[in-house]
């Protein structure tokens, strides 16, 4: 009878292991219960409507609930928070069945070296984490948000990083096997990021200039990916555009966007930070908040006001209206793309991946007239690869994948645009090299710059510079 129960005991305990170990991260990518997951996220928070502010409490579980579902309908699968959540908020979103990278704040402006700071941060997460540590639906937390540079250069990096990392132990030890991260900005890039388990950025398309003027957004994201946080998945916690009032711009500026560009710009990021290999992204905000300009009582004129996806009519609304850019969302959600990837190189076989909504039943791939590829979608994470044979050595590519309903309803449609070679290319690059090898203060130094073509990229040049300077870009010569 002890040998039965002993075994009855080993197996319970393995049962209840194996569900309690639904998060892995596995080659940079979430897996959640076995299963490749792409964060399709939304920052929210609870009680920050007109008239609230967020440091005063007020639960509404209908309300809650209803943006909870708002959400999942329109094909979300994360919230991303910043503050954190009560028990009983955090008991709605499990029940939603949407997942949460869940945000416990930690005063980025507070004096990281002061021991009373830091052991009121840890008992703040000690506290969290009585009750966090019993919900699934938390995928990862993020225990700051925005650093400053100025401010941890004055009150320093090796506190900072101290602190950090006495907070990932805490939380590693209360709640085994779930990531913790922290989001970073642009201009925080030179932060090594590998004592966290994933990585996070909050990255808008119109700053800084090394966006806007130099490596684009994909660009950059790339650049991120590949040297600060390789080997871990990258998640964008923060994008999206301000249609505050004002003079607008034709270029996506911080706020006086229009309501069109509101929607093209938070697509084009959202596809972008795709096509950067990057995991995920959160579009900033659910709704407007209109706490941010100092008077939680009136929409006053300020960006910071106006980047939500769903806006208010007064004071009394509850609910919210959407925006244009929310049905947009919804649209693009059913099909998210991540292989292949625009502007990128495959030889012989291009990859297939989608991120579906349960809605979508198959799908098609074309080639201007022609059928490349269409198969059946029986689950939501969608795998294969598509062999094409071209009848040159080298060929652009503009495929056209198309989504269906089960009763072949049009659901979704995009264009990828990509580099089909049958065989390895020499990419154009440019290495730049600094002579002295250490910089002289006070003294000449020079950068050597060294570019290697290839004949079948051409290299254009780029007016409107300043005297003395040149702008050069490769762009592949169209072969069609």
């Amino acid at each position: 009878m002890m040998k039965k129960l002993s075994l009855t005991l080993i197996i319970f305990l393995q049962i209840t292991l194996c569900l309690s170990q639904t998060v892995q991260i596995i080659d940079d990518w979430y897996y959640i219960d076995g299963k490749k997951f792409f964060v399709k996220g939304i920052g929210y928070e609870t009680h920050t409507r007109p008239g609230q502010v967020p440091w005063v409490y007020s639960f509404d579980a209908d309300l809650i609930n209803f943006d909870l579902q708002r959400i999942k309908v329109a094909g979300y699968n994360t919230i991303r928070t910043w503050g954190a959540l009560t028990e009983e908020e955090l008991q709605l979103v499990e029940s939603s069945g949407l997942k949460i990278l869940y945000g416990i704040w930690i005063d980025p402006h507070g004096d990281f070296g002061n021991p009373d700071f830091k052991n009121a941060a840890l008992g703040h997460v000690d506290d969290v984490l009585v009750y966090s540590t019993g919900y699934d639906c938390i995928i990862g937390y993020i225990i700051m948000n925005e650093p400053q540079v100025q401010h941890i250069y004055e009150t320093g990096a090796e506190s900072l990083s101290d602190l950090w990392q006495s907070v990932i132990t805490l939380i590693h030890d209360r709640h085994p096997g779930i990531p913790v991260s922290f989001s970073n900005t642009m201009i925080g890039d030179y932060i090594n990021m590998e004592v966290f388990d994933f990585a996070a950025y909050n990255a808008y398309i119109y700053n800084p200039v090394t966006i806007t003027g130099s490596h684009g957004y994909a660009g950059y994201l790339s650049f991120l990916k590949e040297n600060r946080s390789p080997g871990m998945p990258m998640i964008i916690t923060e994008f999206g555009l301000s249609v505050s009032p004002g003079v607008s711009n034709p270029d996506y500026s911080y706020g006086g966007n229009t309501l069109d560009q509101q929607i093209s710009g938070n697509l084009l990021m959202y596809r972008e930070l795709i096509d950067a290999g990057i995991q995920g992204g959160c579009v900033f905000q659910y709704h407007d908040g209109w706490w941010k300009g100092g008077n939680e009582n009136v929409h006053d004129p300020v960006a910071e006001e106006y980047f939500g996806l769903i806006e208010f009519s007064g004071l009394t609304d509850k609910y919210g209206i959407t925006r244009p850019v929310w049905q947009a969302f919804g649209q693009y959600n059913k099909a998210i793309i991540t292989r292949p990837q625009n502007g990128s190189i495959y030889n012989g076989k291009i990859p297939l991946e989608f991120f579906l909504t349960d809605d979508v039943a198959s799908y098609t791939v074309m080639l201007n007239d022609s059928l490349l590829s269409s198969d059946q979608i029986t689950d939501t994470w969608y795998s294969d690869t598509l062999i094409y044979l071209v009848d040159s050595d080298i060929k652009d590519l503009d495929l056209n994948f198309i989504f269906f309903n089960m009763n072949g309803d049009t659901l979704k449609s995009e264009q990828i645009v990509i580099l089909y070679s049958r065989q390895d290319l020499e990419i154009p690059q440019i290495n730049l090299e600094i002579i002295p090898d250490n910089l002289v203060p006070g003294g000449q130094n020079f950068l050597k710059m060294t570019v290697t073509n290839n004949p079948l990229f051409n290299r254009k040049n780029s007016s409107g510079l300043a005297p003395g300077f040149l702008k050069k870009c490769f762009c592949f010569e169209d072969l069609r």
